[in-house]
């Protein structure tokens, strides 16, 4: 029987040579591979981190912009009310009533008392509803002369239509007041009207007259003195 021959010396070192060379390049490719999945995953956590940069960047945009067209809507709605308004305001005053003093007048009777009396008129488009007028005859000092009359002493006028004058007047003087009235004593009509329009808004004007000593002509009170008017 014939006997296996024995590898050499030289030969086993070449295999293990040959072994450590495989085993190294395979090392070589498996830290390679290792490197190159690093690579790729730490470029795919880079992509994904812009990305979410991205994200949240333009998140933020689309926030602010939505913001600021609700901002804008809000605006704009503000601004279309304040013109609707402001033109449902213009219409209002052009159709409400507008009740003006046009004069005044003084009547004497047998007794030689005397009445003066105080014309009012709407000069506006639409009717004056619930027409009320406080008028009184006074000689006190101009500065003494309240700055408003009490609504709640007032008399009923009623309703004045377009175009319409209504007469309303003081209670008769003692002619010893007219008479120091011709003599140059100062005297007064202060008085106030209020009316509501169609609208039903409220409105008010004041009147304040001194009286001549002739008895038939009237001025104005100086400095606006009870001469205020609403514009509402």
């Amino acid at each position: 029987m014939r006997q296996a021959k024995r590898a050499s010396p030289m030969a086993n070192e070449k295999k293990e040579k040959i072994k450590r060379m495989l085993f190294s390049i395979e090392n070589k490719k498996t830290e390679e591979n290792k490197k190159t999945e690093n690579e790729t995953k730490d470029k795919t956590d880079e992509r994904q981190a812009v990305a979410c940069e991205n994200t949240a960047f333009w998140t933020k945009v689309l926030a602010i912009f939505t913001f600021g067209l609700a901002f804008v809507g809000i605006v704009t709605v503000g601004i279309l009310y304040l013109q609707f308004w402001e033109i449902q305001k213009d219409q209002r005053t052009d159709k409400r009533a507008w009740t003006f003093v046009s004069g005044h007048t003084v009547s004497i009777n047998e007794k030689r008392e005397a009445s003066f009396t105080t014309s009012i008129k709407n000069i506006g488009k639409t009717p004056a509803l619930e027409v009320k007028g406080y008028v009184y005859f006074t000689t006190q000092n101009i500065d003494d002369i309240n700055d408003s009359d009490p609504i709640q002493e007032s008399k009923l006028i009623g309703t004045l239509v377009p175009g319409e004058e209504v007469i309303f007047g003081t209670d008769f003087i003692k002619k010893e007041i007219v008479s120091s009235v011709k003599s140059g004593q100062k005297a007064y009509i202060i008085g106030t009207i209020w009316y509501k329009d169609v609208f039903h808004i409220q409105h008010w004007i004041q009147f304040g007259t001194r009286i001549e000593p002739d008895l038939k002509s009237f001025t104005k009170l100086d400095g606006g003195k009870h001469q205020k008017i609403d514009y509402n």
